[in-house]
């Protein structure tokens, strides 16, 4: 039997509105709408930010009509998405209504036709209107060079002579595409001081800013642009990072060692002390131990140790203890065994290990990331242990 699949529209009224609002729980009231769903099949939409964190959820029912005061009040970009999809719709929430007219096939939303409509065209929307046109460009050329890899890689199947030497053209076109998107985000930034380049700095350009560029920013942002919760995620990041430059003493960190004893950090000044973050999991980790244990080797005996951290994750005990033995690694180590949950990752500004610091013999920090990655930590320490 052909089962024909019913497309059926919600429409949602949602009105949030920001701090300057005269009747803050009305006017940040989310209202919903909802017509087409059937009784047996209530469905959950969820809200999320653009770290892909939930900011709240709603339950839809049939021919419903659904209110409640949103966990989110500040103005910023908001994310529908589907379970086990990538798909996503985004709005902006600020200042006005918004609609949206969500389209549902059978329980599953269906994002290619769900419509947002704004009743209020503030400026933040207006230039996240023109943002979305250029990044839609950007997700079709992705989908292309996407798709003619997956081509190539079916047509040199088992080969890897041919595909070797026929990836160059497309590796030329992925590096020239990468540099113009990149470029574009860049010179955005400097012509835009808004909410889509507060979330430019902490997505799509998170790895190029540090305290300098931070505090630019911070400064040039208008008192209205202050209110968002990009605003203060960049006022913290500033403040974490203002504690990593050359020069500071590297926070203090206390975790239990392999035997379940906490060791600090701190303990090991008087010697210049390589601080590294890393796990048994990690495959760019592993191939850059044996660099260490060649700096390990030839340094030691003059006054160079090393503090691994590891994150590893609950459970992976065994597993962290048998990499630290495959490897040969004789020095310190520590874990939280947090995985990525490990509080030391937000400390010092973690986004990918593996991840270096090279302290002095009084805790300071003289080098850190790719100025310590294989040959250049053995390069780095010469200078300083001869």
């Amino acid at each position: 039997m052909k089962i024909l699949e019913k497309v059926v529209f919600l429409a949602i009224v949602l009105i949030c509105c920001n701090s300057c609002a005269k009747n803050n729980v009305e006017e940040n009231t989310l209202k919903l709408q909802v017509s087409g769903l059937e009784t047996n099949n209530p469905k959950t939409l969820r809200f999320y930010n653009y770290a892909m964190q939930p900011l709240d959820s709603v339950i839809i029912k049939k021919n419903g009509k659904t209110e409640f005061v949103p966990k989110w009040d500040q103005p910023q970009v908001v994310m529908i998405l589907e379970k086990g999809s990538r798909k996503s719709v985004s709005f902006v929430s600020e200042g006005g209504n918004v609609r949206i007219a969500l389209a549902l096939k059978g329980t599953n939303v269906d994002l290619d036709n769900t419509k947002v409509n704004y009743l209020e065209n503030t400026k933040n929307v207006q230039e996240f209107k023109a943002f979305q046109k250029q990044e839609k460009e950007f997700q079709k050329r992705d989908k292309e060079l996407s798709e003619k890899w997956q081509a190539l890689l079916a047509k040199c199947k088992n080969n890897k002579k041919a595909l070797a030497k026929e990836r160059k053209p497309l590796d030329e076109a992925y590096g020239a595409y990468f540099d113009k998107k990149k470029g574009y985000y860049k010179d955005y930034v400097k012509t835009h001081n808004n909410l889509i380049s507060q979330l430019l700095y902490l997505t799509k350009l998170r790895f190029s800013i540090n305290v300098k560029s931070l505090e630019d920013i911070l400064k040039a942002t208008p008192k209205e642009g202050q209110q968002t919760p990009y605003y203060k995620k960049l006022e913290e990041k500033h403040s974490i990072l203002k504690n990593l430059v050359i020069g500071k003493v590297a926070p203090e960190i206390v975790l239990p060692d392999t035997l379940g004893n906490n060791l600090a950090l701190s303990s090991l000044r008087g010697q210049y002390v390589l601080l590294d973050f890393w796990a048994s999991w990690c495959g760019p980790c592993r191939k850059e131990n044996p660099w260490v244990r060649k700096a390990y080797k030839r340094f030691h005996k003059k006054g160079f140790d090393v503090y691994a951290v590891s994150l590893d994750y609950p459970g992976q005990k065994n597993r962290w203890l048998a990499a630290i033995r495959k490897d040969k690694l004789p020095w310190h180590h520590v874990s939280a065994l947090k995985g990525w949950g490990d509080s030391n990752v937000k400390t010092y500004n973690l986004s990918g290990i593996p991840s270096p610091f090279l302290l002095d013999p009084e805790g300071k920090i003289i080098a850190k990331g790719n100025d310590l990655r294989e040959e250049k930590l053995i390069e780095t320490l010469e200078k300083y242990l001869k």
